[in-house]
């Protein structure tokens, strides 16, 4: 007889380090700080000691984040170098925790970089479940006992699980750091549209380009938010319009003719009217053209690679998606060009 297969999770967690921390703001606090590896993640956890060791905040980081973040991280290889690392400034006594204006803790790494000291901050999210755990519990052992008092928990359980998933939700939005989308309604609007065509559960909107910050011209947004699939588009204009589209595909940059490309998952969206517009013509999804970075159908949605320094960077003409019987849905202007303040480009990250 063959010796049994060895068991394989699809995802591999390493531990590597953990140890103690105050936050100087705190007395007799400390907490107890974790990193691990999973597969393409860094993970930093921080627990309290109450009662018992519970799990009260975290997050979650790949390697291009962390290059993002900071040059610093440059120097290193991967993210078990970056690991390591974190671990020998803990032993040097360089790592602080400090609570945030959002009441979040930053998870604070001193370093020094061609001889100037830095401060690399890493935002830890507040995570608590023990509430709905201990409901949990105690509706198992109320079964036909009280049975008042049961649906009393049962009530406040269904009030804890909604409050924990707009917090949820308001944490995603914040992480998205959006100068456009504002309003945890309209993230709700966008996503479970995204979900509902996609028939996936997505995780966070991942932000790869914003105008006013990374500046415009093909170049700037190309190396950012093209050949990337799974877009979202936030456009606001200089009139105050906000608006948007989803495609499951990819922009691209062009030199010749333009190009069509279908997607049946895509849609558009308005912010200020808080409604969706699906599509029409699939084959018409998006355009790839030489001077326009982002196009939605043959004129439903056009962005200049130019928008910021061009008085006339944007244009929408509302012709290969339902709008619904509305006039100027997206930006109050139908078939007319106008300026635009800014340009987000996020990724669409789902659940495993």
């Amino acid at each position: 007889m063959e010796p049994p297969k060895p068991f394989i999770t699809k995802k591999e967690i390493k531990k590597i380090s953990n140890f103690k921390i105050t936050n100087p703001d705190e007395k007799d606090n400390y907490y107890l700080i974790e990193i691990f590896l999973e597969n393409d993640n860094l993970i930093i956890n921080m627990k309290s000691f109450e009662s018992k060791i519970k799990l009260i905040y975290e997050n979650i980081y790949t390697f291009s984040e962390l290059l993002k973040m900071h040059k610093y991280f440059k120097m290193f290889d991967t993210l078990e170098e970056i690991a390591q690392n974190i671990n020998e400034l803990q032993n040097k006594n360089l790592i602080s925790i400090k609570k945030n204006q959002n009441d979040n803790y930053d998870f604070i790494l001193n370093v020094e970089l061609n001889k100037t000291n830095i401060e690399l901050k890493f935002e830890l999210i507040y995570k608590d479940n023990n509430q709905l755990i201990q409901i949990t519990e105690i509706l198992h052992s109320l079964e036909k006992e009280n049975k008042e008092l049961k649906q009393s928990l049962i009530e406040y359980k269904t009030k804890l699980e909604k409050n924990e998933l707009i917090l949820t939700q308001l944490l995603k939005l914040h992480k998205m750091n959006s100068s456009i989308m504002i309003e945890i309604e309209e993230f709700e609007l966008v996503v479970n549209q995204i979900e509902k065509n996609m028939n996936k559960k997505v995780n966070y909107l991942k932000q790869l380009y914003k105008g006013t910050r990374d500046g415009d011209g093909m170049s700037n947004i190309s190396q950012r938010a093209f050949n990337i699939n799974h877009i979202v588009l936030l456009v606001r204009s200089k009139s105050g319009y906000r608006y948007g589209g989803f495609t499951s595909i990819c922009f691209e940059q062009t030199s010749g003719n333009t190009t069509y490309k279908s997607d049946d998952k895509s849609f558009l969206f308005s912010l200020d009217r808080k409604d969706t517009y699906p599509i029409i013509n699939k084959d018409q999804a998006i355009r790839l053209c030489h001077d326009r970075a982002f196009m939605f159908g043959p004129n439903d949605i056009w962005v200049y690679g130019t928008f910021l320094s061009n008085s006339e960077g944007g244009y929408t003409g509302q012709a290969t998606y339902d709008y619904k019987g509305l006039d100027a849905a997206l930006s109050g202007i139908n078939k007319q060009y106008f300026d635009l303040k800014d340009v987000e480009a996020y990724q669409v990250i789902y659940e495993n």
